[in-house]
């Protein structure tokens, strides 16, 4: 691996910043989730087991997705040329892998926690939806001024 490029310098933050993130991500869509699928699909029941599943299902991209967003930065990047286009082609590449991984995850542990909502979603489904979710993120990062997928630097 080449040694870090000017201006790239690698991702990190302490562990429990990123937990209590991306479990405060999980909790609040989860609950979302969980309403809107308690009072469309399943006539107003909502129950604490539903919200568990979706709960760690959306962990799954949440912090997983921490996870592929930091091998994208401190290791595809840094042996990539300093190209932007080059750049975008390979995030998105790597968003996609990395969200139908995650995907699988979120389907075998929602169907082993009895939420079988996802069972019949294809895998691939999983790479396009994670996509969309990180692109909406490094917007609201954008709009916050800070570094990301938009500006280029981050």
């Amino acid at each position: 691996m080449k040694p870090s490029q000017p201006g790239r310098a690698k991702y990190s933050e302490p562990l429990r910043v990123t937990l209590l993130r991306t479990v405060g991500i999980a909790v609040g869509v989860g609950s979302v989730i969980t309403l809107f699928s308690g009072l469309l699909w399943q006539g107003s029941q909502i129950s604490l087991r539903l919200w568990v599943s979706w709960t760690v299902a959306v962990f799954w991209f949440s912090f997983g997705g921490h996870w592929v967003e930091i091998v994208y930065l401190n290791y595809a990047r840094m042996i990539l040329p300093p190209r932007r286009w080059l750049e975008t082609v390979v995030r998105l590449l790597v968003w996609f892998a990395g969200g139908c991984v995650l995907f699988g995850g979120m389907k075998l542990t929602s169907s082993w926690l009895g939420n079988n909502t996802l069972e019949n979603v294809p895998w691939y489904v999983g790479g396009l939806l994670f996509i969309i979710v990180e692109l909406c993120v490094h917007a609201i990062m954008a709009g916050l001024k800070r570094d990301n997928f938009w500006n280029g630097r981050g």
